[in-house]
């Protein structure tokens, strides 16, 4: 082989490489698996008649999903009526899911009226349908 030609193959040899290597897919949307759970109000309070509610799941709350070690939300979702939330089509890779009550006015008692609510996930196969433990919140209208 003359050396022209075992340059040319050594240049392809990396290119094929480096596309190899570049169509690795990153944590995101894509792909098949999926990511569910619940939110559950430890506290459901009415801040316009200053009343507490009881408590239970909630329905229309946003669920926010970051990407790998992202910090700002991917995506966002809200619950239906039993609390439940759904993020569809994701690929392999590490995600965080997170909720917030942001309407708590301060009261006398003793909970907390801000809730933030923070959930590490890992996806490890391609259809993996993960189910984040239920997240626990403080909520008010």
């Amino acid at each position: 082989m003359n050396l022209f030609k075992k340059i040319n193959l050594g240049m392809v040899l990396i290119a094929i490489f480096f596309i190899a290597s570049s169509c690795k897919k990153q944590p995101g949307t894509g792909g098949v698996a999926k990511i569910t759970g619940n939110v559950y109000a430890d506290t459901i309070f009415d801040n316009k008649n200053n009343l507490y509610l009881g408590t239970g799941y909630l329905a229309s709350v946003t669920v926010y999903l970051c990407y790998a070690d992202d910090t700002i939300a991917s995506q966002s979702t809200k619950t239906s009526y039993n609390g439940a939330y759904k993020f569809d089509y994701l690929q392999k890779g590490n995600y965080t899911v997170y909720v917030l009550s942001d309407k708590m006015k301060t009261i006398t008692g003793n909970f907390n009226p801000f809730s933030y609510v923070k959930k590490t996930i890992t996806i490890s196969k391609k259809k993996d349908i993960v189910n984040v433990e239920t997240m626990h919140i403080n909520y008010a209208y």
